[in-house]
């Protein structure tokens, strides 16, 4: 039997990725040690910034990553962003001490190296130092392969719990388009990458007429922006904002929504996306590169993310009957089933890691 791991992960304390993904390799029986800049619950090590600027503080943290190694007898450390946390631990050299796995982010890979010759080396460092790279869409591999043609990648993808796939039988009525309001769950945050503004110009009339309801997170750095753009097209209560939950809660607050929507620019196999494929929600999203590992035609319905007048016609044509939700929901649910389980990739981790500590 393997002795369990000992992984300093070093990812954002704030998000509910590293919640989940810290509690499935506890569950497995590993030590996991969290260390972030960002506080949250989850936080075993708080890292300490010297400036407040986050691509400052991410060198300046590096020698405080040597140390918790050595403290603490560190086997595998395990960093979520190539520009950010893989950097820190890239400069660090604690790779030298224990194997460094990396797990790439849409936004590292198809913005942050896109930003500057700085980011880019930035990414390049942290590539070269880890021993495996872990991506979520073939898509994201051949971006990564484009800055290092070495990188050993794996592709994985970050997928649905079990607890939402079983959403999926507690649904009771697919042909939600002849019910009077449709609820559309709208889970991207208030940043630049998602342009939730052309949701609300596409679907403001829509909402209006009540056929639709519209949920967005009330977190993001542009959140204060678009609560007063919300302000000033609806009625108080016809657009609903919800808090930060907790991973169990989730489940729960996904069986109350019909359809998913996003309006990312830039995404790669969206771990939302594949919730809401397993939870039977039907999805229409930005026609983007990142996402047609999952999506096409016969998955939901796709649109145009800098044109308003293109998402309103997607809605028309779900609302008018043109697309047969139940055939394209049980489609999806199949695809996540064969693919989409969170515990596998999570498995797969695992092993990989082992494999790296037995090296």
């Amino acid at each position: 039997m393997e002795k369990p791991l000992n992984i300093l992960l070093l990812a954002d304390g704030r998000s509910v990725h590293t919640e989940r993904y810290a509690t499935a390799l506890r569950e497995r029986g590993m030590t996991v040690w969290v260390a972030s800049l960002e506080p949250g619950d989850m936080v075993d090590i708080p890292l300490k910034g010297k400036l407040g600027i986050a691509g400052l503080d991410y060198v300046f943290i590096a020698g405080q990553l040597s140390e918790i190694v050595k403290k603490h007898g560190i086997d595998i450390v395990d960093a979520h962003s190539a520009s950010g946390y893989g950097f820190s631990a890239a400069v660090s050299r604690v790779w030298k001490t224990a194997p460094l796995v990396l797990h790439c982010l849409g936004s590292d890979i198809l913005i942050s190296a896109r930003k500057s010759a700085i980011h880019l080396a930035r990414v390049r460092t942290s590539l070269g130092r880890a021993a495996v790279v872990f991506s979520d869409s073939e898509y994201m591999s051949s971006k990564i392969r484009e800055i290092d043609s070495d990188a050993n990648i794996k592709i994985k993808y970050w997928g649905a719990e079990k607890a939402v796939f079983d959403v999926y039988h507690r649904k009771s009525e697919w042909n939600f388009v002849k019910r009077a309001v449709i609820d559309i769950l709208v889970p991207r945050p208030q940043e630049e990458v998602y342009n939730n503004e052309v949701i609300i110009e596409a679907l403001s009339d829509f909402v209006s007429q009540r056929r639709i309801t519209l949920t967005f997170p009330n977190w993001g750095t542009r959140l204060e922006g678009f609560e007063a753009l919300v302000r000033g097209r609806f009625n108080s209560g016809q657009v609903r904002f919800y808090d930060r939950l907790s991973r169990p809660a989730y489940p729960e607050f996904l069986s109350g929504f019909d359809v998913y929507l996003s309006a990312s620019r830039s995404d790669s196999s969206p771990a939302s996306l594949i919730e809401a494929m397993a939870a039977g929600l039907f999805p229409i999203v930005g026609d983007i590169d990142g996402v047609k590992e999952w999506m096409d035609d016969k998955s939901g319905l796709m649109f145009d993310t800098t044109s308003a007048a293109s998402l309103k016609q997607a809605f028309e044509k779900l609302l008018s009957g043109q697309v047969e939700p139940e055939k394209i929901i049980q489609g999806n649910r199949e695809k996540a089933e064969r693919r989409g389980h969170f515990e596998d990739g999570i498995e797969t981790t695992i092993k990989i890691m082992q494999e790296l500590h037995h090296v």
